[in-house]
């Protein structure tokens, strides 16, 4: 799988030591955002478009103050 490499390159190159799974997230989506991400019978959601909705509820949970 080659995006996996370049996720690996990603991390070396930004200096990252621990990586969290939301910086994985993003990073996966911003090497392959076009590609699927989630797949439900008929519906097929891009990394890209995933990764902007799972930011507007982020923003919107972190507004709430949760």
């Amino acid at each position: 799988f080659q995006a996996e490499d370049g996720i690996r390159d990603l991390v070396r190159s930004r200096g990252l030591g621990d990586v969290y799974k939301r910086q994985v997230w993003e990073m996966i989506a911003d090497l392959v955002p076009d590609n699927d991400a989630l797949i439900c019978g008929e519906d097929v959601v891009s990394w890209k478009s995933y990764d902007s909705r799972s930011s507007k509820v982020a923003s919107a949970l972190t507004n709430a103050g949760l």
